[in-house]
C-alpha cells in the first residue's frame, strides 16, 4: 500500500529531475491494473494525466525501505513505445495481453487529451519480448474518442474481447492469430443516466461511462459485463461475438454499481461494490441477489477497480480511491490511497477452468520447481497441437501429481502449453512417436 505511485528511479537526483521536468508528476499517477504470474505483480498506471514516466509495470520491494516501487516492464524503451496501458490479461501460455488505450491525457480536460491509435501487444514472459502487435482500425476505435478499458482473453483462440467505453459503449473483438477485429453493440452496453449516487461528496452522476467491466466464465462460452454507471450485470454468448453480435443478452438482475469483474476457474464471479466499498462472490448458478459479501472495507477497499488471482488460491484486489483522483480531491500526503489486497477464495484465473468449486487443500501449497529429462515422443511439427502433444507425453512420464496439473501450465522449450487436465481433454488423437529427448520444467 502507499500514498502515491512510486517509481524506481536510479537515485533521488534522478527523481528530483524527473519532477522538476514534469516526466513524473506524483500527483497524476495512480494504479489501475493488476495481475500476478510465477509469484510476481504486474501493474498499470495509466497516462490519465500528464507525468507518469511508466504505464506498464512490476512491483518489486526495495530491500532497504521495504516499500514496493515500480519498475517499467518489460523495459524502459517500451514505455516509450506504448502509449497508454489500464490493463492486461496473462494466459495460460505465459503470455500478456495488454491494451493499448492510445489516446493519453483525457482526465486533464478536453483540450489537453493526446490523440493516440489503440492497440494490442503480446508479450513473451519467459523472454520478455514483444511477440506480436496488432493496432486497431480507426473505424473500429476512433485515436481522438476511443476509451479502450479492459479485456478477457480465451487464448485457445487467441481472441480478446474488450469494453469499449466511450459513446454507447462496444465490446471489441479481436482475433490474434487471424488478426481481425469487430466491432459489437447493445443497448445494456449504454451507461444509465438515472442512476445518481454521490461517494466520498464526489457527484458520480457527472461521470457517463458506459461498458466498463468485463469477464469471462471459466469455460469460455459467455461474457458478462457491466457499466460503470450502471447496477446490471449482463452476459452474452462468446459465439454471438465472435460472429459480430450480441443478440442473446441475459439480464442478471440488479447489483451495486461495480468497475471491475472477474471469474475464478471454480465458476464464481467476482465484483465490488462502490458505495459500500466491498467484494462480492457470485454462483451463477444461483439468482443475483444471492451474491455474498465476503470482504469489506472503507479504508482498503476504497473503490475495488481490478482483479487478478495470485495462482495460490487468492483473490487479487487493486483499490485505489478513483473517484478522489479523477476528482481532484486526492491526499496524497495522508494514509494509503493505493492498495492490492489479497483475499482467498480458493480459485484461480478463469483461463484454467472449468474446475471443481473444493479444490484439495494442498493444490495452493508453495510450488517447488524440478528440472528433469525424459525421452518422450518429439513434436512432429511446430505447431501448438503437437508441441501440446510431446508436452502431455513429458508430464505422463514426469508422473505429475494430478493436484499439480490442475494449476500449473506444462513448460516445454520455454513455451507453456496449458494444463495436463485441458491437455487431456484436446489431445485424443496425439501424433507418432518420434524418439527424442525433451527437457521441461515440471511443477509438484
Amino acid at each position: 500500500e502507499a500514498a502515491r505511485v512510486k517509481f524506481n528511479f536510479n537515485s533521488l537526483e534522478s527523481e528530483a529531475k524527473a519532477i522538476a521536468s514534469g516526466k513524473y508528476i506524483p500527483e497524476n499517477c495512480a494504479p489501475a491494473g493488476v495481475k500476478s504470474w510465477n509469484d510476481t505483480l504486474f501493474v498499470t498506471v495509466p497516462r490519465w494525466k500528464k507525468g507518469v514516466p511508466s504505464t506498464l509495470n512490476k512491483a518489486v520491494r526495495n530491500e532497504t525501505t521495504g516499500e514496493y516501487v515500480l519498475v517499467p516492464f518489460p523495459n524502459a524503451a517500451f514505455q516509450k513505445q506504448v502509449k497508454y496501458v489500464q490493463s492486461m490479461e496473462i494466459d495460460t501460455r505465459g503470455r500478456m495481453w495488454v491494451l493499448d488505450t492510445g489516446r493519453t491525457n483525457f482526465f486533464d480536460g478536453e483540450d489537453a487529451s493526446i490523440p493516440g491509435r489503440p492497440g494490442l501487444y503480446i508479450i513473451n514472459l519467459y523472454t520478455n519480448d514483444v511477440a506480436d502487435y496488432y493496432a486497431f482500425p480507426s473505424e473500429i476505435a476512433d485515436p481522438k474518442t476511443s476509451f479502450i478499458n479492459d479485456l478477457v482473453v480465451d487464448d485457445k483462440l487467441d481472441v480478446a474481447y474488450i469494453s469499449e467505453a466511450s459513446g454507447d459503449g462496444a465490446i471489441i473483438v479481436v482475433n490474434m492469430m487471424l488478426k481481425t477485429i469487430k466491432r459489437v453493440t447493445h443497448p445494456t452496453m449504454k451507461f444509465n443516466d438515472g442512476l445518481k449516487y454521490t461517494l466520498d461528496g464526489v457527484d458520480m452522476s457527472k461521470y457517463n461511462i458506459p461498458i466498463d467491466g468485463i469477464t469471462m466464465s471459466a469455460d469460455q462460452k459467455l461474457v458478462y459485463y457491466n457499466a460503470l454507471r450502471g447496477n446490471h450485470l449482463y452476459s452474452v454468448p462468446t459465439q454471438e461475438l465472435l460472429e459480430g453480435h450480441a443478440t442473446t443478452v441475459t439480464d442478471h438482475g440488479e447489483k451495486p454499481p461495480s468497475d471491475g469483474l472477474a471469474f475464478s476457474s471454480n465458476g464464481m464471479l467476482y465484483f465490488g461494490s462502490l458505495i459500500d466499498s466491498s467484494i462480492f462472490e457470485w454462483d451463477p448458478k444461483t439468482p443475483l441477489s444471492a451474491a455474498t459479501e465476503i470482504a469489506k472495507s472503507f479504508d482498503q477497499l476504497s473503490w475495488p477497480d481490478t482483479f487478478g488471482f495470485d495462482g495460490h488460491g487468492n483473490l487479487l484486489v487493486l483499490s485505489n480511491r478513483l473517484h478522489l483522483f479523477v476528482d481532484g480531491k486526492m491526499n496524497f500526503s495522508g494514509d494509503a490511497n493505493f492498495r492490492v489486497v489479497k483475499i482467498p477464495v480458493r480459485g484461480i484465473s478463469y483461463q484454467f477452468g472449468p474446475q471443481p468449486a473444493n479444490l484439495p487443500a494442498d493444490v495452493f501449497a508453495p510450488k517447488v520447481a524440478i528440472e528433469t529429462t525424459v525421452s518422450v515422443p518429439a513434436p512432429a511439427t511446430d505447431s501448438f497441437y503437437d508441441i501440446a502433444a510431446a508436452a502431455a507425453a513429458a508430464a505422463a512420464a514426469i508422473e505429475i501429481p494430478a493436484v499439480a496439473a490442475i494449476v500449473n501450465p506444462v513448460i516445454v522449450a520455454g513455451v507453456a502449453v496449458g494444463t495436463i487436465e485441458k491437455l487431456a481433454e484436446e489431445l485424443s488423437e496425439p501424433p507418432a512417436p518420434v524418439p527424442a529427448t525433451i527437457t521441461g520444467t515440471a511443477y509438484t
